[in-house]
């Protein structure tokens, strides 16, 4: 096996990879814009009863979907920020299982030993498959945005703040590809037989639930939030700090925590993956 890094060999397994899954990248972003592109053009006729369901609903369960039942939704990002926190739920999970798979269906189908043979490294490997999933989650978050800003001319431009909107998405995206690198990492350290997918889908709810207590507890375990991942750049508090709204302060803090445990985990999840060759 080559033992010298090449970018080159890398590209080609990304632009096998991506091909590959190209169709089911194209039905994901079909999905993400239509579901975006359909309840932002909702807005003008929802926004009353909505805002009605939701004063009737406990807090405690809007808490769940990160939404503040205190803010009506009388503007287009408080309603950006209620949409766009469930679609970024499911673009967790769907990071953390496209991220584990990655590597595992590499293990799975045996074409691993097909790479080695042809003299292609592990992290060539793992440089290649990292690009492909960054390529497809950003066609996907580029998607959602288009979708919203287009949404937000057509029906809301008075009211829409566009940099509080690009601020949600450039700090969830964070939280995503956290849960990519994670992914990774559970696929480099756990044995063939194993699903990381499940492993990963399991520590992402975990931490949501623990965050959900620290929503519903208060300030006595507030800390908690900065657990999950996913509470850490949820969409509302975001909408309402200086970064959005201007109405309150933002604690980046966390956020950076977040992106180092990324980097450490996708460089950890590399060793790790490099030291498979010889066990």
């Amino acid at each position: 096996m080559s033992k010298r890094f090449e970018i080159k060999r890398s590209l080609n397994i990304f632009k096998a990879e991506f091909k590959m899954r190209l169709k089911g990248t194209v039905i994901w972003l079909a999905f993400i814009v239509g579901i975006m592109f359909m309840y932002m053009f909702m807005y003008p006729l929802v926004e009353d009863i909505i805002s009605e369901k939701m004063a009737a609903m406990p807090p405690e369960l809007l808490q769940v979907f990160g939404m503040n039942g205190g803010v009506p939704l009388d503007n287009y990002n408080s309603y950006f920020a209620m949409i766009y926190q469930i679609i970024f739920i499911v673009l967790c999970c769907y990071c953390v299982s496209f991220g584990a798979n990655a590597l595992y269906e590499e293990e799975k189908m045996k074409s691993i030993e097909f790479l080695n043979s042809v003299k292609i490294s592990r992290i060539e490997i793992y440089t290649g498959k990292f690009l492909v999933i960054a390529v497809n989650l950003m066609i996907l978050i580029v998607g959602a945005i288009i979708a919203t800003i287009i949404g937000g001319f057509a029906v809301s431009e008075g009211t829409m703040n566009l940099m509080a909107i690009l601020s949600v998405y450039k700090l969830s995206g964070i939280t995503l590809f956290f849960f990519v690198s994670l992914g990774f990492f559970l696929a480099a350290i756990f044995k063939r037989g194993t699903r990381p997918s499940m492993i990963g889908i399991s520590i992402l709810f975990g931490t949501y639930i623990i965050g959900y207590l620290g929503e519903i507890v208060g300030d006595k375990l507030d800390f908690l939030k900065m657990i999950s991942p996913i509470h850490i750049t949820a969409a509302s508090p975001i909408m309402e700090s200086n970064i959005g709204q201007g109405t309150a302060d933002y604690n980046m803090l966390p956020v950076i925590i977040l992106a180092i445990l990324m980097f450490t985990l996708l460089i950890g999840g590399a060793i790790m993956y490099k030291k498979r060759d010889f066990t």
